[in-house]
């Protein structure tokens, strides 16, 4: 388990992360979600004793990050895939971080195979793509087969089947009772990955909880209909009190009642529908209504070709 209690980091005059406290649950993972700049690495480096706070404490299985007896053997992370000696080949560099931390060859042979890099463990890191410096770098962090586990954008850099790769994987050691923190900024992965977020905005918890519950209280859920009479619908949905608004790609969404309601009202007007179903909402609609206010950076929409040229 991880606890974070009133962490603060700063950086000159800039606080990067302001008095955040959240737990991490054993056997679930959790997803660590927040806009870019909002301290989510700087965090990550605090938890395993990278980076000292200004103020605050972190306890990982009970304890400080520095007075863990073996803390490969507690704690596995992959905050930067770029960091090992570009010179060595994946297999010489994971045997010399085996051989410091008393952990056979037998391992980073069990590993290679794991992460699917015993083909090209021979070769120079710096001959690497970035995905399978993602896998080395997943590798480094299981190397002593630790209870908890901190990955900072894993996905980043593999192709599809390299993604449902790690999402097995993060599920597999929740199922074993690990303690699994990940930052993503691939939302709609971590709806289907993390069984709970937390979120946190210019250094700052937003909220933390079930992934679930999280989409449910944040966005607002609505029945979408598609049909070829979508005017005629529309018009028998309104005067039944609901609000109906219709969508780009022609599907109408009906809030304030439920799919068999609508159903219905179809029926009594003689309408066929293509689709109906309920909309609940999802996590990148729920995450950008939270961090709207937090976002560093934001991008403004450009202006049609049409105008800008006028």
């Amino acid at each position: 388990m991880i606890i974070v209690e009133g962490l603060t980091k700063r950086f000159g005059k800039r606080t990067a992360v302001d008095g955040l406290s959240f737990a991490v649950r054993p056997g679930v993972v959790t997803g660590f979600l927040g806009p870019n700049g909002a301290g989510k690495s700087t965090t990550m480096r605090m938890i395993v004793g990278l980076d000292r706070p200004a103020a605050g404490s972190v306890l990982v299985d009970g304890r400080p990050y520095a007075e863990l007896d073996a803390p490969l053997r507690t704690v596995g992370a992959l905050l930067d895939a770029g960091w090992a000696r570009s010179r060595n080949s994946a297999r010489t560099h994971l045997r010399w971080v085996a051989s410091l931390n008393g952990i056979s060859r037998e391992r980073v042979e069990e590993l290679l195979r794991l992460v699917g890099l015993r083909e090209v463990a021979g070769q120079r890191v710096g001959t690497l793509s970035l995905g399978m410096r993602q896998r080395l770098g997943m590798a480094m962090a299981l190397l002593g087969d630790p209870r908890i586990l901190l990955f900072d954008e894993p996905m980043n850099g593999l192709d599809p089947e390299g993604i449902h790769w790690v999402r097995g994987l993060l599920r597999g050691f929740a199922a074993e009772g690990r303690t699994v923190l990940v930052s993503s900024h691939l939302l709609s992965e971590m709806a289907i990955t993390a069984d709970e977020v937390v979120v946190i905005g210019a250094g700052r918890l937003i909220t933390s909880g079930s992934t679930r519950d999280f989409i449910e209280r944040t966005t607002r859920a609505a029945v979408l209909v598609r049909t070829p009479g979508g005017a005629r619908l529309t018009e028998t949905l309104r005067r039944a009190g609901h609000q109906v608004d219709l969508r780009p790609d022609g599907t109408l969404a009906v809030t304030g009642t439920t799919a068999a309601r609508v159903g219905e009202l179809a029926a009594e007007c003689g309408e066929v529908l293509h689709e109906l179903r309920t909309d609940h909402g999802s996590l990148e609609e729920a995450f950008m209504r939270t961090t709207y206010d937090a976002v560093e950076y934001r991008a403004t929409t450009a202006a049609p070709a049409s105008e800008s040229t006028q």
